[in-house]
């Protein structure tokens, strides 16, 4: 297979910071905001704020408030803590369903177009054929894998370059870590594997931003809009498209079809064309990882090594040009640095800046999960 890292041990923590005046005298509490109010309105905040250890109570208001719950014999006459819970739980599921881009029950894209037909002759198996696999590749009746590696010596770099078609674009998942939008961070070594993939590389950490268009598999997990980031759209048609930052909304984007959307970028081709200059702060030569589109269902996935003697890494530029030259008609930046790697069933096929760090989810082709599961 091709060469192994060092698979370097490495503590994922973080150094906390302790402060040795955490217990040091609280300072002065400052005016209360509710010295002012009338006597009623303080009478009515006493009923429902919740009860409150004498330890732990500041003084101020929460001591008017102690004593006007004692001239009542220490009892909520609004209402009681079991209901005043109910209240709040209802309060707040009515403001998360209001908040835009969050929805409990995430909107479906339309079901995938059957691609096997766009394929050239041979490429996946006829129905109920076993796999067949080499230490490079991968072939079943929903959809192949050539992995190989390429040395561009302009940008002095190793990339590798899997070459996938699909048979839908089921087959080409995102998968997040303890299947969960917005999971703990795990090694690529266990999302994968655990979700039953074949091969997998970075993805775009959307989760961890703010705002934008964040679909996978169909689902809509975070339908707001991000102005300054460039959007790709993988749809269920098989095609892949990129559009510059504030060119869609996320509701015009999803009326599109999309069953998946990258949020990391920048696109790295206009109109099938390398880009001659990029401003990303994010330019110089890097890691890198990249998704590009041939054609329905036939797709680049592309990790460049780097920040090395043997492998410097690429810039923008460099990537867009290597993207173009493989035949790309759309392309994609995704995470890179540390994050930038591949795995090909149970192997790390390139060899991670510092052996890698930890995912929130990965790109990756294997089949989707049973129904029920």
């Amino acid at each position: 297979m091709f060469s192994q890292f060092e698979k370097t041990p490495r503590a994922y923590g973080y150094a906390g910071r302790h402060d040795d005046n955490r217990w040091a005298a609280a300072p002065p509490p400052k005016p209360s905001p509710h010295a002012a109010l009338p006597q009623g309105l303080l009478t009515a905040w006493a009923r429902v704020e919740p009860r409150q250890s004498p330890a732990l109570r500041r003084p101020g208001d929460w001591d008017k408030i102690a004593l006007l719950r004692r001239a009542r014999g220490g009892r909520d006459t609004m209402m009681r803590k079991p209901f005043r819970g109910l209240l709040c739980n209802l309060l707040l599921l009515t403001l998360l369903s209001a908040l835009p881009g969050v929805s409990a029950e995430a909107p479906q894209a339309p079901a995938p177009a059957d691609l096997r037909a766009l394929a050239p002759e041979g490429t996946f198996l006829a129905p109920g054929e076993p796999p067949q696999y080499t230490e490079n590749s991968y072939k079943s009746e929903h959809f192949s894998i050539e992995i190989r590696q390429v040395r561009d010596e302009e940008a002095r770099s190793d990339a590798f370059v899997a070459e996938v078609r699909v048979a839908s674009v089921d087959y080409l998942r995102r998968v997040y870590s303890l299947n969960k939008w917005k999971g703990d961070m795990r090694s690529i070594r266990t999302i994968a594997p655990d979700a039953g993939m074949v091969l997998a590389m970075t993805g775009d950490y959307a989760s961890l931003f703010n705002a934008g268009l964040s679909v996978g598999n169909g689902v809509v997990y975070r339908k707001t809009d991000n102005r300054a980031r460039d959007n790709c759209l993988v749809l269920s048609d098989g095609r892949m498209v990129t559009y510059p930052r504030q060119e869609k909304t996320a509701e015009e984007m999803l009326a599109e079809g999309v069953w998946h959307s990258f949020l990391f970028g920048p696109a790295l081709l206009k109109d099938g064309r390398p880009i001659g200059e990029f401003t990303s702060p994010v330019r110089g030569k890097n890691p890198r990882s990249a998704i590009g589109y041939v054609s329905p269902g036939h797709y680049m996935l592309v990790v460049v090594d780097g920040r090395s003697s043997k492998s410097r890494g690429m810039t923008l530029e460099e990537l867009s040009r290597f993207m173009s030259g493989l035949g790309c008609q759309a392309a994609y930046n995704l995470d890179g640095g540390q994050s930038a790697i591949m795995w090909f069933n149970g192997e790390i096929v390139n060899k991670p800046y510092k052996g890698g760090r930890r995912l929130t989810d990965v790109v990756a082709v294997g089949p989707p999960p049973a129904a029920g599961d």
